[in-house]
């Protein structure tokens, strides 16, 4: 089985309702779905003078569990040990792409 060429949604939205009685798991995936799609994270709350509380408060709590600057640079070593593994940039470029991360356990299928 494979999941290529298949339509994907890739976005987040939180849907307003926490309690929703009156709708259906299936419409409330679709207005997740519809929100995510209307949103494509083209605006930027990070840059918004009204989101800025919420951006430090999130930021202090991230902090407090890790280093983001540590965290990044470890992982771009890491990516940079993979793409040696399998051949270097050019090589894993040339091979396509998955359109998708395979989860942990699982070896990736090239079609």
């Amino acid at each position: 089985m494979t999941i290529k060429g298949k339509a994907y949604i890739a976005g987040i939205y939180e849907h307003p309702t926490r309690h929703a009685p009156d709708k259906s798991t299936a419409q409330l995936h679709a207005e997740v779905a519809k929100g995510a799609l209307e949103d494509d994270e083209l605006t930027d709350l990070g840059t918004s003078p009204a989101h800025a509380e919420v951006l430090a408060a999130a930021r202090a709590r991230l902090e407090a569990v890790l280093d983001p600057v540590a965290v990044d640079r470890r992982a771009r070593t890491r990516q940079g040990e993979l793409l040696a593994a399998n051949g270097g940039r050019e090589a894993v470029i040339a091979r396509g792409d998955l359109g998708f991360s395979v989860p942990p356990g699982v070896s990736p299928m090239f079609d």
